[in-house]
């Protein structure tokens, strides 16, 4: 259509246009967003000259809970900031993604202020970290940054069954 109303050439359009590849978005992908986001650190780590920084994995769900409207150029814009920003810090919790990325996902309007004990909280990351990673233990333990025997120690705990 664009190369109908003279707003693009046909020649780049052929160009471009040698494999078409249907590529869904990132929000229906979120199984990719760990992998990504290891490899946008490592990136931007070493672009940057810096130590590469580990997520906890409360900073790490919510990147999870994001969209990504902007889909991976948008991940790693943000990776890149996080990066960038964290300073001399090694551990980037919340704060650093505050202002950075705003969880589409809310569970209230900001007009009231849920609160939920560290069980809880805790219990839930366990749950939506292993839905993302499709019940993978391995993925799930890495992306918390926790080792998988303690995270068989809390499955008991709380009660879950991957």
């Amino acid at each position: 259509q664009e190369v109908d109303n003279g707003n693009f050439r046909l020649d780049l359009y052929y160009r471009l246009n040698v494999i078409p590849i249907k590529l869904p978005p990132l929000r229906d992908r979120k199984g990719d967003i760990p992998t990504l986001i290891k490899h946008f650190l490592t990136k931007k780590a070493r672009m940057l000259k810096k130590s590469k920084p580990v997520l906890k994995a409360r900073a790490l769900q919510e990147l999870f809970d994001y969209d990504w409207p902007g889909n991976i150029r948008e991940l790693e814009n943000h990776i890149e900031k996080i990066v960038n920003f964290n300073g001399e810090y090694q551990l980037i919790q919340t704060q650093a993604i505050d202002g950075v990325v705003k969880s589409s996902n809310n569970e209230s309007n900001g007009c009231e202020l849920k609160t939920y004990t560290l069980e809880q909280v805790e219990r839930r990351t366990i749950v939506r970290t292993l839905n993302i990673m499709n019940g993978n233990i391995s993925k799930s333990a890495k992306a918390l940054g926790i080792g998988r025997n303690t995270l068989y120690t809390k499955l008991k705990k709380y009660d879950i069954v991957p």
